[in-house]
């Protein structure tokens, strides 16, 4: 059987250096030598001390990147507080310029006449050049 784990000053100020440092629960536990539901148990005030104030730290310097014109990582840190605080998100817009099939096609049922019009339909629209192509190549 196992000694009972008493936290000391010295265990709480390693827990506290490693959690500031984002050192992983399970490795810290390791560096102790006990489970790390046995951490938890002695050191949650600490471990969750350590995350709010490195949080606040990493927070405020991305809040000053994101509001200072004249940081070189503005943009990319207003990005990200927009996206992570604000809600923001990647979007990717798919326009359609074809007509609208009313439902969708069933290739398995269509007979060999229908099989080849399609082919043919599809031949066509793969051959016709778009309008941007026709710019580029037009001048």
């Amino acid at each position: 059987m196992t000694a009972k784990h008493e936290p000391t000053e010295t265990s709480r100020a390693e827990v506290a250096a490693m959690c500031s440092m984002g050192v992983p629960q399970d490795l810290v536990a390791a560096y102790l030598g006990i489970d790390p539901k046995t951490l938890r148990l002695h050191y949650r005030a600490v471990i969750d001390q350590q995350k709010a104030i490195k949080n606040f730290a990493v927070g405020k310097s991305l809040f000053q990147k994101a509001t200072s014109a004249s940081h070189p990582q503005a943009v990319t840190a207003a990005i990200f507080w927009a996206k992570t605080q604000m809600g923001w998100k990647d979007t990717t817009v798919l326009e359609h310029t074809g007509g609208v099939a009313s439902e969708p096609v069933d290739y398995d049922n269509l007979d060999l006449d229908e099989k080849r019009e399609l082919l043919r339909l599809m031949q066509k629209a793969k051959a016709k050049p778009d309008a941007e192509s026709e710019m580029v190549a037009g001048g």
